[in-house]
């Protein structure tokens, strides 16, 4: 039997290895095996792949599939055997049709096994459409505000300083009095009154007519939050400067001082200026009580740039921060329930109690493109609101799922949590005013810094505008169209912040804002209601676009009575008569692009020398990856680590270890302004004595959670899972153990930890995988795609989760990969393994390092190698590096990546690889590295590379190498 010969028992996964094993156990002869296996996969094939053929594209049916067609391949040889001998006619009838059955059978497994209609992976070649399906002047939705749909824009240069050489945000880079002339006269143009203290009265009373259906203005007591913009430079903080609590100039990742000779001006957020004169004014001129005002983003801390500015007039206002409550700041906490209800019915957010508290909301973004969204204003900045330590988990309604990524869910009608964000009682509804600062209008990414403008009237100098409204949906329309005027692909930016520039005029940016404005836009099958109240969302404002770029006028200003009402100070930069693009004395040369469509930037990588050996090694060309120079430094007296074997980063940057003298926390190295390591700073902190301290005892791994309490480390050890509460000022004092004797985990020996979304926790035991979901247990249910004894038998080495935290990968010691999902009956399901089956090119099944990058590629670590994965087609897509094409060594421990995405390094035990997209670039003790024995890599959020070894830990910063043995 030449099929029965042929057949790889040790291949079957799943349910089909449970009844090989049983049957081996009693001996069942191995013809029998041969035909109840057969029989089995036929079924079990049948079962998956007829409800959904993409099934049959999955390693454990491309697994099934060969005993399948065996087994039916040997009853069609039977059968033309049968045939052949015309001796039993009827026996030859029902062959003659079994036959048949199976051949058909076998020609629809191989179409879908097979399929030419695959639909296009996420890496498909897209030509994006761009620009808005929308005609100007023709309005949708219902106008809101005192005078209705409403938007004033004020524009003066005299606000901001043309030659701005430092951080924009500086007090010497904006002048105070101009900013509160404009903010001034915006307020009392948008509702017609004549004074700031009659405009904010007059404000109050729609607000509470509207809401309440109460003609009253602002009561005593009533609480006021002012929520602002600081998100995209959390990650930039110093964490020296935050331990001082000065929390001073973030940076932008996107470009530092001196890479071409512009200065770094810090990351385009809300600056003091606009939020200083609201004070002013709401403290001042309306006599609302300090205490009763509150400024900050919730997911931030409030920086020492803002608070200086605004504390030095108004210590009393409350100055949030979510993780101390020390240096002016006042702790923040997520609300007790959850209190946003995404309408496609996916997930829910709990807030911050300073939202849930607040009587009134004041709206304070930014005026800046978005390389997810397109745009990014007071919409947007809602994603600060929610409690989560970041906000992926609402990035699979952008356009752009992943971030700087050609768009993949462009265009129209599609579900959009913005539209949630804005229709939320406590968010969007509860605003009184939007603001959006537009003083140093942001560049092409919503993380770096600020850039001149091209359009008129700007014309090569900075924005220098104000705009404000009541009608949320109106001010982004108009904001919309300056940007998508400006960021269409045409003209050449500053190269501080230009990457990607047609963002915001591809086709869908303004998708939300047609569902925002009126309920016929909203997508099939979704009710927008965040509040569950059961009530839909009301028109939420009026959109339309302008009828040009250089006269810039709505339906309102041509004289109808529907519509946008765009008013601008000073007037005559609208209208008929409105400046148009002139670059005469503007001192900026105007850049133009060949293609308005968004491209992908192929960097060239180059040899360069490293001078600190003499060597040439690749480096990307303005972004060389070499060791310039090399730092020895030794611990502090009496703190003798050894051998590092892991590091997190909490959500403020902060640093904790995994070593054999225990967890440690503390900054190994400061950065000055230029972001150069500081030869100052180099000493770690122990943790505080921890009272139950057999917790602590044969450590493995661990991760960081901000939970509900507070910063919470999860560690992995041989006898139970292990929550340790992080304490400010004293660090661990108390842990749990969790283990099968109060938890229903699988086993105590828990190898590795992971974290999924919604406080999920993935645990790998040396039984399988358990979960706990914020204080629930999981019900494991993988036995259909594998048994527990895969992981019994293969011991689990690493851990990762994708970005959205639904998914988990498991690397195994000998049992390749497996993919674990939680599914919507709240159990762990197996979804497939990645082990040798088909196309998947893994260069081994002894795993011992798994990273997801930000976009999603999988990047798997072997002892022999490391294959990277793109896309989510699991057979496709696959390129495996090793000795002969770029690594260092074949036994790769840990891999990170570059969290902007242009290096992924790879530790290994014979040295250090770093690759650039192209070609790699390799270092051992030769270069520097105080081992070549790498066994953890961790980049923090200043773009410092830690690298932990068996004899101590190295940080890597701009050619920097600083050595701690």
């Amino acid at each position: 039997m030449i099929f029965k010969d042929r057949i790889q028992y040790h291949k079957l996964r799943g349910r089909l290895e449970i009844v090989r094993d049983w049957m081996r156990n009693h001996h069942i002869p191995e013809g029998l095996l041969f035909v109840i296996t057969g029989i089995l996969s036929t079924i079990w094939f049948l079962i998956r792949v007829i409800p959904k053929p993409s099934r049959a594209a999955y390693p454990c049916m491309r697994v099934a599939a060969p005993f399948m067609s065996g087994f039916i391949i040997y009853l069609l040889t039977v059968g033309g055997l049968t045939f052949a001998s015309r001796k039993l006619k009827l026996r030859i009838i029902n062959v003659r049709y079994l036959s048949a059955f199976f051949l058909m059978f076998a020609v629809i497994v191989a179409v879908a096994i097979n399929p030419s209609g695959n639909s296009a992976g996420y890496n498909q070649d897209l030509t994006t459409k761009t620009g808005p399906d929308d005609l100007p002047n023709q309005p949708i939705g219902t106008a809101l505000g005192i005078n209705p749909g409403r938007v004033v824009w004020a524009w003066d240069t005299a606000a901001t300083k043309r030659n701005c050489t430092s951080y924009y945000f500086k007090p010497g880079n904006t002048d105070q009095k101009v900013v509160t002339f404009m903010f001034s006269q915006s307020l009392n143009m948008l509702t017609g009154e004549a004074s700031v203290a009659k405009s904010w009265d007059s404000m109050f009373r729609y607000f509470n007519s509207k809401r309440h259906q109460e003609n009253r203005g602002y009561t005593p007591g009533e609480k006021i939050f002012i929520k602002i913009n600081q998100t995209s430079g959390r990650g930039r903080l110093r964490e020296a400067e935050r331990a001082k609590g000065n929390f001073y100039y973030p940076a932008s990742h996107n470009h530092q001082s001196g890479e071409d000779g512009s200065p770094d001006l810090g990351t385009c957020e809300t600056s003091p200026f606009l939020v200083l004169q609201i004070l002013r004014q709401l403290i001042n001129d309306c006599g609302i009580e300090q205490q009763d005002i509150a400024v900050g983003d919730p997911q931030n801390p409030t920086y020492g740039h803002n608070f200086d500015a605004w504390s030095t007039e108004f210590p009393d206002v409350v100055y949030t921060d979510r993780t101390a409550g020390s240096y002016g700041r006042t702790l923040i906490h997520p609300t007790r329930n959850d209190l946003l209800f995404y309408s496609d019915k996916f997930q829910t957010d709990k807030l911050y109690d300073i939202i849930e508290d607040a009587d009134y909301m004041i709206n304070v973004a930014n005026l800046k493109p978005h390389s997810g969204t397109g745009i990014t204003l007071t919409a947007k900045n809602h994603f600060g609101s929610q409690s989560r330590s970041g906000a992926y988990h609402l990035h699979y309604s952008h356009l752009s799922q992943i971030e700087g990524k050609p768009p993949t869910n462009a265009g129209y009608h599609k579900y959009r949590v913005l539209v949630d964000l804005m229709g939320s009682k406590y968010l969007g509804q509860n605003t009184i005013l939007y603001v959006i600062d537009g003083l140093y209008a942001g560049g092409a990414s919503e993380g770096g810094p600020p850039v001149k403008y091209f359009m008129a009237p700007f014309n090569g100098n900075w924005s220098s505008s104000v705009f404000i409204s009541q009608d949320q949906v109106a001010l982004e329309s108009v904001c919309y169209d300056f940007l998508r005027t400006e960021w269409n692909g045409t003209y050449s930016h500053d190269p501080s912040n230009n990457f990607f520039e047609a963002m915001p005029d591809i086709n869908g940016v303004d998708d939300y804002l047609h569902q925002a404005a009126d309920s016929s836009n909203w997508p099939k099958g979704i009710v927008y209601d965040p509040d569950n109240s059961g009530k839909p969302i009301p028109s939420l404002g009026i959109h339309e676009h302008w009828n040009n770029p250089v006269n810039k006028q709505y339906s309102r200003n041509l004289g109808k009575d529907y519509g946008i009402d765009l008013v601008s100070i000073p007037a005559g930069i609208t209208g008929m008569n409105a400046p148009k693009m002139d670059f005469g004395s503007a001192g900026m040369k105007l850049g133009v692009k060949e293609s308005k469509n968004p491209v992908s930037k192929n960097v060239k990588a180059e040899a360069v020398l490293n001078p600190a050996t003499g060597k040439a090694s690749m480096a990307v060309k303005g972004k060389s990856i070499e060791i310039n120079s090399v730092i020895n430094r030794s611990f502090r007296k009496g703190f003798k680590p050894g051998k590092f074997y892991a590091a997190v980063l909490d959500d403020n940057n902060g640093k904790y270890f995994l070593t054999d003298a225990g967890v440690i926390r503390g900054d190994l190295f400061s950065v000055d302004d230029n972001m150069h390591l500081s030869e100052a700073n180099g000493k770690l902190s122990d943790l505080a004595n921890v009272n139950n301290a057999v917790v602590f005892q044969r450590l493995k791994s661990f991760v960081y959670e901000l939970s509900g309490s507070g910063p919470l480390l999860w560690i992995a050890t041989d006898h139970g899972a292990v929550a340790a509460p992080v304490h400010e000022e004293s660090g661990i004092t108390d842990a749990v153990l969790y283990d099968t004797s109060n938890a229903d985990i699988l086993s105590n020996n828990i190898l590795s930890v992971a974290l999924g979304r919604n406080r999920l926790r993935w645990f790998g035991t040396g039984k399988g995988i358990s979960a706990l979901l914020d204080n629930k247990w999981l019900t494991p249910a993988y036995q259909e795609v594998y048994p527990e004894s895969l992981f019994r038998y293969y011991p689990i080495t690493s851990m990762a989760t994708t970005s959205n935290g639904d998914s988990l990968y498991v690397g195994t010691e000998g049992g390749g990969v497996s993919r674990v999902f939680r599914d919507n009956v709240d159990a762990i399901s197996g979804a497939s393994s990645y082990l040798q089956w088909g196309p998947i090119e893994m260069p081994s099944d002894t795993v011992y390092s798994i990273c997801i990058t930000r976009d999603g590629t999988q990047w798997i670590g072997t002892n022999n190698g490391v294959a990277r994965h793109a896309g989510y087609n699991t057979l496709e897509n696959w390129t495996v590096f090793n000795t002969a094409n770029g690594l260092i060594d074949n036994v790769v421990q840990t891999i990170a990546a570059d969290p902007y995405g242009r290096y992924v390094w790879v530790g290994t035990k014979g040295g250090l690889s770093v690759y650039d997209g192209s070609v790699w670039s390799s270092f051992t003790v030769k270069d520097g590295l105080i081992s070549d024995n790498i066994l953890f890599i961790m980049i923090d959020k200043n773009g410092l590379v830690y690298l932990g070894t068996d004899n101590g830990i190295m940080v890597y910063s701009e050619g920097k190498l600083a050595c701690y043995k």
